[in-house]
């Protein structure tokens, strides 16, 4: 599993929304004794099998601040 250790603003302009919507869950710990964000996304309700992790992202301190940063700027959060 890889950790996410820097966050970047991708150049290319957003293409539009996915056909699908699910349910992320996340959980905190620790992994190497860094704390780490662990989000997982887990299968739409027309899957194979529906409740199944099918991603995961984990995000180191950093990078979870850098995500922190960007959800603010984006979306206007303080």
């Amino acid at each position: 599993m890889a950790i996410i250790n820097k966050v970047e603003r991708d150049s290319r302009e957003f293409a539009g929304r996915h056909s699908t919507t699910v349910i992320a869950k996340y959980m905190t710990g620790r992994l190497r004794g860094e704390r780490v964000l662990q989000i997982s996304t887990y299968g739409s309700s027309n899957r194979e099998v529906p409740d199944q992790a099918s991603q995961s992202m984990v995000f180191g301190e950093e990078a979870a601040r850098q995500l922190w940063e960007v959800l603010g700027k984006e979306f206007g959060f303080g």
